[in-house]
């Protein structure tokens, strides 16, 4: 952008006596091509204003003007950009999220529901701890989390009792299954046939703090507990049961 000291300049260069006498047709046409150069230039394409300093004009940049991993986070200013003002075209692609970090598989399979289906068998001796993502499998045929009947068979103890601890909590269990799973889930155990009483828990952890459900009680010889789980963001909780006494 010319400036006044630039214009001053010219006029003290070309005409620096003031005097009518220097006014001649060859210093006029020189002095007014110099004017002319100081002159911005209006830009043009994707740009706007003049130049030497054009801006980017309103909506020209799109997914496909930003060649692939070329902006970091240094070159953004604290909190500048909004979901409001970022992309033209209203498009975010695979390039603008982290690599893999979210696949259409992915997302699939954490909003998919959870049904019940299937068997799996376990025998006890005593006491058997048993991690919560175990207990499901997602089905890609139908697109669903199975949760699977714990059916106790072949239940052995030193007493009357055996004890089975569902692990919930962040240690021990599948954490990449577990993130894909839904925010509610059921778990039914039954006991076909077995004459020995087990004693169900659910071992949860949340913020520091470790907690144990208990006093759920599978009744032996076709007796069966039903659970229903709630997730936090490292484990599942314990939100009813059909015989839990301990609410």
């Amino acid at each position: 952008m010319a400036k006044k000291e630039d214009l001053k300049g010219l006029l003290e260069q070309y005409f620096p006596n003031n005097d009518t006498g220097e006014i001649t047709e060859p210093k006029i046409r020189e002095f007014l091509g110099k004017v002319i150069d100081l002159i911005p230039e209006i830009a043009g394409g994707d740009l706007a204003g003049t130049y030497p300093s054009p801006t980017v004009g309103a909506k020209k940049i799109t997914a496909a003007n930003i060649a692939d991993k070329t902006i970091t986070a240094s070159q953004i200013a604290e909190e500048s950009l909004n979901d409001e003002s970022i992309f033209a075209d209203e498009i975010i692609t695979g390039r603008v999220i982290q690599k893999n970090a979210i696949t259409a598989e992915l997302l699939e399979r954490t909003l998919a529901p959870c049904v019940v289906e299937g068997i799996k068998n376990i025998s006890i001796s005593n006491i058997l701890t048993i991690p919560i993502t175990d207990l499901f499998t997602y089905n890609t045929a139908n697109g669903k989390w199975q949760s699977t009947i714990v059916n106790i068979t072949n239940a052995t103890s030193s007493g009357n009792n055996a004890d089975l601890e569902i692990n919930c909590g962040d240690i021990g269990i599948d954490k990449v299954k577990f993130s894909q799973m839904p925010a509610i889930i059921p778990v039914i155990i039954i006991s076909d046939g077995d004459i020995i009483t087990v004693n169900v828990s659910v071992k949860s952890e949340f913020k520091g703090h470790s907690y144990k459900s208990d006093n759920i009680i599978l009744v032996s010889q076709g007796g069966y507990v039903s659970l229903m789980l709630a997730k936090t963001n490292i484990g599942y909780f314990v939100i009813g049961s059909n015989n839990r006494t301990d609410f």
